[in-house]
Parts: C-alpha cells; sequence; structure tokens
C-alpha cells in the first residue's frame, strides 16, 4: 500500500483546463493520490522548484502567486546558487514564510516524515 507519492520533474500539473506546470518535485499525500493519472489533475501537497538564474523571476513569482492561487499547502523554494531553502506554507490563502536559510533540515508540514538536507 502506498502512503504517498513523489515524483520528479518532467511531469504535468494540471491546475484548470487551461493551465498547467512542471514543477521540479512534488508531494502527493496518500489521501490525494486519486489525481495522480498520466498527469497530476489537480495541485500537490506540497511543490518544490529549484531556482537557476533563468528560473528566478517564473519561480519566485509567477509560480508562486499560481501555487498559492490554487492552493498548493506548501512551497519550497531551492536557491542552488545560494544553497539555500524557503519553505512557505498557506495560511487562509497567503504564503507565510516559515523557514530559510541553510538549514541542517527543512521542517515542513505536508510530509512531516521527510527532510531535505543541503
Amino acid at each position: 500500500m502506498r502512503t504517498a507519492e513523489t515524483a520528479l520533474a518532467p511531469i504535468d500539473m494540471v491546475l484548470t483546463t487551461r493551465r498547467a506546470t512542471q514543477p521540479d518535485v512534488v508531494f502527493i499525500s496518500n489521501e490525494r493520490l486519486g489525481i495522480i493519472k498520466e498527469r497530476i489533475m489537480g495541485v500537490a501537497d506540497l511543490v518544490a522548484e529549484v531556482i537557476t538564474p533563468g528560473s528566478r523571476r517564473r519561480d519566485r513569482i509567477d509560480k508562486r502567486d499560481l501555487y498559492e492561487q490554487h492552493g498548493v499547502q506548501e512551497y519550497w523554494l531551492i536557491d542552488s546558487e545560494a544553497k539555500t531553502v524557503e519553505v512557505l506554507h498557506l495560511e487562509s490563502g497567503t504564503y507565510q514564510l516559515a523557514a530559510a536559510g541553510i538549514p541542517a533540515s527543512v521542517p515542513n508540514r505536508v510530509c512531516s516524515k521527510a527532510s531535505m538536507s543541503p
């Protein structure tokens, strides 16, 4: 029995009939595994994007706004150049910074048994 699913790019996450993204990493909890088809049909519980110089604006502004609007509960911004991680939690429809920096591990709500080390 699967308890959750993690997927790496390239995989489409379909938000609406006219809008889809390709996050770098997604986590989908056991309760929501039904959204996984050929593509992910809805928002993942946790999305992580690896920021590169060419994706900085898209990941920090465009995708952040899109994920916030569509209800992604947790959004990680991993800056590969600075070697930092920012964790954003959705609180009342708005992302709030939960952790930032160069942590030994990243606390998260969605998959509490998981952590990320630099």
